[in-house]
């Protein structure tokens, strides 16, 4: 079997035997004390390749326990971590489109002001056009107009209107 090769003969410790079941370990001589302490200080022979004891099972299994307590709360601030960090994204990414949105509708309703003071000019525009239209046509008239079969405050009137008229338009006088 296993347990008579060499690796395990080199670091199995020699067995101790009991002088009397009914003495307890604290009630051993000095002497024997000594014995102990002189066996555990020349431990495994010094041809074995490992160095100190090997561990035990208790030891072992504590380490186990607490590397899986261990590994268990690491896995919990993983998870709680990538959490974060997919809500933070989440939120970075809402922010963003949030943003986006603002932005759109900003540039609609830019747009919408400027179209809406598009139409007003041209409406203003229109407007101009039709009162010089409007005028140019009286001015018209006025100069069209028969001197002769009017009375002579009538001939005045019309005759400063003429006038008026040739100077707003820029003209020399008759």
């Amino acid at each position: 079997m296993a347990r008579n090769e060499q690796k395990w003969t080199d670091q199995r410790p020699a067995k101790k035997h009991k002088s009397s079941s009914r003495e307890s370990p604290r009630s051993c001589t000095p002497e024997t004390n000594e014995s102990h302490l002189g066996d555990e200080e020349q431990g495994p022979s010094h041809t074995s390749p490992k160095k100190g004891r090997p561990i035990g099972k208790k030891k072992e299994k504590d380490r186990r326990g607490k590397n899986l307590v261990a590994h268990g709360e690491n896995l919990y601030m993983e998870a709680m971590e990538n959490m974060w960090l997919k809500r933070e994204k989440a939120e970075e990414l809402r922010e963003i489109r949030k943003k986006e949105r603002n932005d759109q509708r900003l540039a609609v309703e830019t747009r919408k002001l400027e179209l809406k003071q598009e139409v007003d000019n041209r409406k203003l525009d229109l407007k101009q056009r039709e009162l010089q239209l409007k005028q140019r046509q009286d001015d018209e008239k006025v100069m069209n107009m028969d001197l002769s079969s009017l009375s002579e405050r009538q001939q005045i009137f019309y005759k400063t209107m003429q006038d008026q008229i040739i100077a707003r338009l820029g003209g020399g006088a008759l």
